[in-house]
This record gives structure tokens, C-alpha cells and sequence, in this order.
């Protein structure tokens, strides 16, 4: 019962933090910082300078990263996008691997993620359009790039880890002991 009150008290404070972000953003987008808003035309370009073997009109890109084929799907209607990577079939998972991949979700994943859609594991990184940088685009990839090439090993986006400790799949909830 103490964890489920611990578990509360950080849920309602992420809920704050993301209230005040969501502020700053809406504060960004109505021009007062002078933040320039992501274009669909300007990710295409972004996908094409850093993406080999780039395919297919501006709002769904085939490309390959770091020898990693990948799409980026975009929504100007909906201010959407999504890098995504096929990863592995649902059927091939090994016994306990999706709770791993859920857990790495929460400590080794940082912007992209491990996703299922029609019986695929994805890595993806989906974010609003218009308020993109440039480099964010650019660790977008890397980050995808990273979650498929390390499916199976230490189920990573990158070097840094959030949190966690202890091995990935031991079921603990972070930071508590055996």
C-alpha cells in the first residue's frame, strides 16, 4: 500500500510538471519566444540530408539511418509525426521479452519507444510537429536507430538511463530491492 501512495504522489507530480510544459509549449507556439515552428517541408529536407536511400513524397519518407530502414509519417492537419522502425514480429517474442520491452520503455528508452502495431514491434518516436528543432529530428533518428539495433541486448535509445537500476526484466518496480 506504500508504493501505491508513492506511485500516486509521483504521478500527480509529473501531471504538474507536464501542466507548466504544456503552458511553456502553447506560450512557444503563439510566436511570443520567436521559437520557428517545424514545417512538413523542412523535415522532408531534414530526412534527406541525414537519411540514405530517401523515398516517397513529403508526408511518408522510406529511408534507411545508420543501416536501419525506417519511415517518417507526418500530419500537417494533425501538427503530427512519427519515425518508426520495424523491429521484430509479435509471434517471435520470446517468454517475458515484452514486459523487457516495457521496462526498458521506462528507463533505457528516452524519446523514441518500443510500440506494437499489427503484430510488429516498432521503435518510434512520435511528436507534434511544429514545435520539432532540427536536432531533435536528427536524435529522433539516432534514437530509432539505437532502440533496433540494441532489440535483444540492453533495449536502448542511448547512452544515458534514466532511473532503473537493477537488471531489465527482474520485475522490480525502480529503485526498490529484491
Amino acid at each position: 500500500m506504500v508504493y501505491a501512495k508513492e506511485a500516486l504522489a509521483l504521478v500527480l507530480s509529473l501531471a504538474v510538471v507536464t501542466s507548466l510544459a504544456g503552458c511553456n509549449l502553447i506560450n512557444q507556439k503563439s510566436g511570443t519566444t520567436g521559437v520557428h515552428a517545424m514545417t512538413q517541408g523542412q523535415l522532408d529536407r531534414l530526412i534527406r540530408r541525414y537519411g540514405s536511400d530517401v523515398h516517397g513524397s513529403a508526408d511518408f519518407l522510406k529511408l534507411v539511418y545508420d543501416n536501419v530502414p525506417m519511415l517518417c509519417i507526418s500530419d500537417v492537419g494533425h501538427d503530427r509525426m512519427r519515425i518508426i522502425a520495424p523491429v521484430r514480429e509479435t509471434s517471435k517474442l520470446a517468454p517475458g521479452q515484452m514486459a523487457v520491452l516495457m521496462e526498458a520503455n521506462f528507463d533505457r528508452a528516452l524519446d523514441a519507444r518500443y510500440a506494437i502495431r499489427d503484430g510488429i514491434v516498432f521503435a518510434a518516436f512520435i511528436h507534434p510537429l511544429s514545435p520539432l528543432t532540427d536536432a531533435e529530428v536528427v536524435a529522433a533518428l539516432r534514437e530509432v536507430a539505437s532502440l533496433t539495433r540494441t532489440f535483444g541486448t540492453t533495449y536502448s535509445s542511448g547512452d544515458l538511463v534514466f532511473g532503473g537500476g537493477g537488471e531489465l526484466g527482474s520485475g522490480r518496480p525502480p529503485g526498490r530491492p529484491n
